[in-house]
């Protein structure tokens, strides 16, 4: 959002920026039940774990906030809109954990380089969290090469845990039969849910009081128009709200009513929905 329009509402920051700021994460009733189980899917000693949401749902802001929660005994790697090869998969793992390795080694090298690695972690008692977010983009082949990641355990402990977290054609790519060895892994899968029409409600205004909102207002009817047309979305709507903000500012007022709501839907090629 342009300076000019914060400075216009006197905001002290962009309340509906798109990029996922811990500041602003609001704790709807499905990420706190889906962040409440991951927590104990990481105290456990299970191989995987897997969340699927549709684009926009929040994602990659759960993952952010399930990183400040995981547990101390956990180092992590992860990795975001990962189309890569079973040997990309594993250099990227070791470059995020900050180990040297060369791109030129081959896949075996690099698979004793990863166990050695792991050793490591489990006589300093401590395990490997990979976390892969837009996971429905990684190819057959790197599934299964996790799947194999999977088998490295000491005879008391599994010495890494993955979570994959995708868009719900994940669901599509793991139902199929090729991919029934690592399904049967997968002990935890849950569903990342839009918001409720309540939620949307108290997201909106949750995210106008992490900033100083001056004398900006939304009728009940803007909220309810946004909530209802948004369908949930977080993504959605805060587009739509600062879609909203900008028409506002060009009018040079304050206060964001249906009529203005109405605009922005339209001039996003958003369907306005009715009903509450």
């Amino acid at each position: 959002m342009k300076q000019e329009v914060l400075d216009f509402f006197k905001l002290s920051d962009d309340p509906f920026r798109l990029t996922p700021d811990l500041d602003f994460y609001f704790p709807s009733r499905s990420h706190t039940q889906i962040l409440d189980i991951l927590k104990y899917f990481f105290e456990s000693n299970e191989a995987f774990a897997v969340v699927v949401g549709e684009v926009g749902c929040g994602k990659t802001m759960l993952i952010r906030m399930l990183l400040e929660n995981i547990p101390e005994n956990f180092e992590t790697a992860v990795l975001i809109s990962p189309i890569l090869q079973p040997k990309e998969l594993i250099l990227a793992i070791l470059y995020d954990l900050g180990v040297k390795t060369d791109s030129e080694l081959n896949l075996d090298v690099l698979l004793r380089q990863f166990q050695d690695y792991l050793i490591q972690l489990s006589q300093n008692r401590k395990k490997l969290a990979i976390i892969i977010d837009e996971a429905q983009d990684l190819p057959n082949e790197t599934l299964e090469q996790l799947r194999l990641l999977s088998n490295i355990e000491t005879t008391k402990n599994k010495l890494m845990q993955i979570l994959l977290v995708g868009q719900p054609e994940l669901n599509n790519k793991l139902s199929s039969y090729t991919m029934r060895q690592l399904r049967q892994r997968i002990s935890i899968y849950e569903s990342l849910d839009q918001l409720s029409k309540q939620e949307a409600l108290h997201y909106i205004l949750f995210r106008l009081s992490k900033v100083q909102k001056g004398d900006l207002s939304f009728t009940n009817v803007a909220l309810k128009t946004i909530a209802k047309s948004s369908l949930g979305i977080p993504r959605l709507i805060n587009t739509i709200c600062s879609r909203s903000l900008f028409i506002a500012y060009s009018l040079n007022t304050n206060r964001i009513n249906f009529a203005i709501v109405k605009e922005a839907l339209q001039s996003l090629n958003i369907k306005l929905r009715f009903g509450f």
